[in-house]
This record gives C-alpha cells, structure tokens and sequence, in this order.
C-alpha cells in the first residue's frame, strides 16, 4: 500500500512539475513577443503572412504594390494598423457606428485598386448617407470562415462594430490546414496542431513547440505539401465544356471538391455551422447585428445551369440561427463581365454587389 501510495505521490509531483516548467515558459515567450512582437512567418507576398497558428494575417501598415496573377497587372495593396486593407482607421468618437466586412480574398479586392472595392463604395457611400459611419475591410485572401471568426475575435474590442456583414463563398468551409484528402501522408502530431488553431492562437507555447517540431519535420524530409488535388479542377474550368453540358459541370464540381466544390459536400456544412453559430455568438456579446451575404462562384454565373446547393444550404443555416441573409447570385446573373477568373470580381463586378449590399444593408439599418 506504501508503494503505491508513494509511486502516486511521485506521479503528482512529476505532473505538477511539469505543468510548472510549462507555465514558467509560456510566460517567457509571452514576455518575449510582447517585447519583439510577433514573428511574421514564411511571407507568400509582401503584404500578407502565415501566422504561426495557422492561417493568413495582412501585415499591419504594409504598403506595396503587387501584380496580381489573373490581371497581370500592379496594384497598391495599403493595410492600416489594425491589419485591415485600406487607409488608416479614423478616430473614434462617441457616436461613431462601424460596419466589419469578413471575407477572402473576394472581399479583400484581389486584383482591383482599393477604391474600386465594394467594401470601398460602401464605405464612401455610408459615412455620407449616415454620417459617422465607416465600413472596415477586414478580408484576407485565402482564408475561410474559422480565420473569419478569428479575425473578429482579434478586433472586436478595438473597433467596435454595430454591424458585420460575413461575405461567404463556397471554398469557406476550407480549413486553414486544407482537407484530410489534400494530403499523401501527414504526420498525426502536425495535423492535431494545425486542428487545433484555437490552442494555438491562445498559447506562445504551443505556437513555439509546433512551429520548431513543423522544421524539424522539413530538416528530415518528413513533411509532406498538399498535392495539387485542391487546384486539380483549373484545367477543366478552362476547357469551358460545363457551360453548356451539365454532366460536365458536375464532374467539374467534383474535381473541385478541396476548393470552391466543397460548398456542394454535406460535410463542408458541419463546419460552416459550428463557425457561424460562434460568430453570432460573438455578436451578441459585443451587441453588434450579424449579416450574412452568399457569393457565388463563376460557375453559377456564367453557365447554362445554375446549380444553387450551397446558398439554399447557406440561407438554411441563417434561418436557423436567426441572422440576415442576401444571395447575390440574382444580382450578378443579369451582368457580364462580373469576374477575373473562377472567383475574384471585375471593377463592373464590385460596383453591381456594392449596389446590392447598399439595398441590403440600408434595409437591416432601418429596421434596427
């Protein structure tokens, strides 16, 4: 009985002396960053990063011009001091009314000059119409709906929104480590730590620990990239055969399941719900409205058939939990020349969802 008693004592005080050795650590790298500030890590462009616990951040008060790959041209990419695309944030004041726009990179304005955006024309357009109100463009490119959380979590205190509107499309169900299919063979350990952003967001020590064990990975040859199965549907979308067959649009559909196909998988949903609840979560708390918009992929424009799945899915959830919703499939419909490429939106297509989104929008203000 002795023994065990004491082999329990023993297993106690080794547990307790690591949760010390951790704890004194943990506090270490909290100093450091908050001395340093936080690593920016593997840049993908001059003004964007992957942060340590996965997914991308713009890099506060970058400044760059940048050729974007579908326009082939240079545009300025400006991010203020809250990381957010555009000019600096103004004061706040006491009556001051804020609108928080998450998205991707369709929100962020991949490829067109910042004024041209919608969350730009929208911003010009309320700060007049119902002044002092300012629209915040918080999209990043490749992100998805658990960055978009994340985000607003990181910014909720500082700006203070009234409003969010959460820009949708159909590759946000996406997670900031890619799908389980995406990969030939992943270490176990790697894939619990990029599972879990949130451990990661809220702990130096485990961001650390993952970061080194992620080099140490690659030094060996262990470490194994995405295939190119989440891009694997580029060159039938080019082909252009699904605007005029359907069977062709539903293999395409297929072959895109690891990107904007997702939105067309059961699956993807269980996600897309979880985030969404906890975004309307985190409204509550901070008394701010919640809007939903649904933007559609090119497919669901510019072909014969109009597959529709994923904002009827869409729309369903806001039902659900109770949160405004606008397709802007309809508005889109009636133009051409709406997109650079599967996605991004023309200046013609920023200027055709500003318009709706100022209906929308006005409409949920009045009724507030």
């Amino acid at each position: 009985m002795k023994n065990i008693y004491r082999k329990l004592i023993n297993a106690l005080l080794i547990v307790g002396s690591v949760i010390v050795v951790m704890g004194i650590l943990e506090g270490v790298l909290r100093l450091y960053h908050t001395k340093t500030g936080e690593p920016v890590i593997n840049p993908p462009t001059p003004y964007r990063y992957i942060a340590e616990y996965g997914g991308s951040r713009l890099i506060p008060g970058a400044d760059v011009m940048f050729r974007f790959e579908s326009t082939n041209r240079f545009v300025r990419v400006r991010v203020n001091e809250l990381g957010f695309r555009g000019p600096p944030l103004p004061e706040k004041s006491d009556d001051h009314r804020r609108l928080l726009i998450l998205g991707d990179s369709v929100a962020f304005g991949y490829g067109v000059h910042e004024s041209r955006i919608f969350a730009a024309i929208l911003d010009s357009v309320f700060s007049e119409m119902y002044p002092p109100w300012r629209v915040l463009n918080a999209g990043v490119e490749d992100i998805g709906i658990r960055d978009e959380r994340m985000i607003l979590q990181d910014v909720a205190d500082e700006i203070e929104p009234r409003f969010i509107l959460l820009c949708f499309f159909p590759n946000d169900s996406r997670p900031p480590v890619g799908f389980r299919g995406e990969y030939i063979v992943e270490d176990p350990v790697d894939r619990w730590f990029r599972n879990h952003p949130g451990l990661l967001h809220s702990s130096h020590l485990l961001r650390f620990l993952h970061f080194r064990y992620r080099l140490l990975l690659t030094r060996f040859a262990l470490y194994k990239s995405p295939v190119p199965a989440r891009f694997r549907w580029v060159d039938s979308w080019n082909a252009g055969k699904w605007k005029t067959d359907e069977r062709d649009l539903r293999l395409l559909i297929e072959e895109a399941r690891f990107d904007w196909g997702a939105a067309w998988y059961s699956e993807s949903w269980i996600i897309v719900e979880e985030e969404l609840m906890r975004i309307q979560s985190i409204c509550s708390e901070m008394s701010a409205d919640l809007m939903v918009a649904y933007f559609p992929v090119n497919i669901q424009i510019e072909g014969q058939f109009t597959p529709t799945e994923p904002q009827q899915r869409l729309e369903s959830i806001c039902r659900i939990v109770d949160v405004p919703f606008v397709d802007l499939t309809p508005a889109l419909h009636k133009h051409t020349g709406m997109f650079l490429d599967q996605c991004h939106l023309t200046v013609d297509g920023h200027a055709v969802v500003a318009s709706k989104l100022i209906e929308y929008i006005r409409k949920e203000i009045a009724e507030k």
